[in-house]
């Protein structure tokens, strides 16, 4: 599973039924009513538009606060049920739809007699529409999760490139005030554009664009500064900042890096895999 997706299951987790939820999914139902009215189905073939559109969306709604409900809240109960059936996502949603669509059932014919005038008996209708409803319901129910499933992905890419942003400003803030408390041992008049380190006896000998400066400090400590700066250690001595690189330069079988300052850095053989590796 990729970053980007998100696990199915979490669907209930993530998604609200609330008013904003409800304007959208309206959206989504009066385009289905519109493609039912101009699709006829089920012999409304002699039907005016308008008529049936209209029963199309009423019908529509209907089954949205039945079948929306019972598998919002339904999912949730069944989850905690310890019926293996229900461990999966798509089975509680087939159960609760199937739910729904009996439910939906006996609310169909009461619309089919309003619209239609149908002088056939209430009860004696509900058996007739029970398919139907069962696949109209089954149908509507299907793009309405899909749409949730791509709704959750969206939701989810856009939670992780929020925290991808918040991970990396973070980390830019821990590097600038590392970098920043080692450039604050420096003078005012050396701190600069930091070129590279050198090892110097006792001493670490910074190298900026503005000159140098002696620090009694050892080695491996300015490097726990400098973790997170561009920059690579180029031998046991030396350490360079990216962006100071210039060029490379061969001095027999020796491996010197060219900076900004025309000052040739050794790169010592233990390092040199590594040197290439990040120039």
């Amino acid at each position: 599973m990729t970053n980007r997706e998100l696990p199915i299951e979490n669907k209930d987790k993530t998604i609200k039924w609330d008013r904003k939820k409800i304007k959208a999914d309206s959206v989504l139902i009066v385009a289905i009513a519109s493609v039912l009215a101009l699709l006829t189905p089920f012999g409304m073939d002699n039907v005016g538009m308008l008529h049936g559109w209209f029963f199309w969306l009423v019908l529509c709604f209907s089954g949205y606060f039945i079948y929306s409900p019972i598998i919002y809240f339904g999912n949730e109960r069944l989850q905690k049920q310890p019926f293996a059936i229900f461990s999966r996502y798509w089975c509680r949603i087939v159960s609760l739809a199937a739910i729904a669509s009996v439910i939906m059932s006996f609310v169909v014919p009461f619309f089919v007699i309003l619209f239609f005038d149908i002088p056939a008996p209430y009860l004696s209708l509900v058996p007739q529409m029970m398919l139907r409803t069962f696949i109209m319901g089954g149908l509507i129910s299907f793009i309405h999760t899909v749409k949730n499933h791509y709704q959750l992905q969206k939701q989810q890419l856009l939670h992780q490139q929020k925290q991808l942003a918040e991970q990396q400003e973070s980390s830019e803030e821990t590097t600038n005030k590392k970098f920043n408390e080692f450039m604050q041992k420096l003078p005012l008049e050396k701190r600069g554009q930091l070129l590279c380190l050198e090892m110097d006896d006792h001493y670490l000998k910074v190298h900026t664009d503005k000159g140098h400066h002696l620090l009694l400090m050892r080695f491996k400590d300015a490097l726990a500064f400098l973790e997170d700066y561009p920059g690579v250690q180029t031998h046991r001595s030396w350490w360079v900042a990216k962006e100071a690189i210039v060029s490379e330069e061969k001095a027999g079988r020796k491996l010197l890096l060219k900076l900004v300052n025309q000052q040739l850095v050794p790169v010592s053989r233990s390092f040199l895999a590594q040197v290439k590796a990040f120039i």
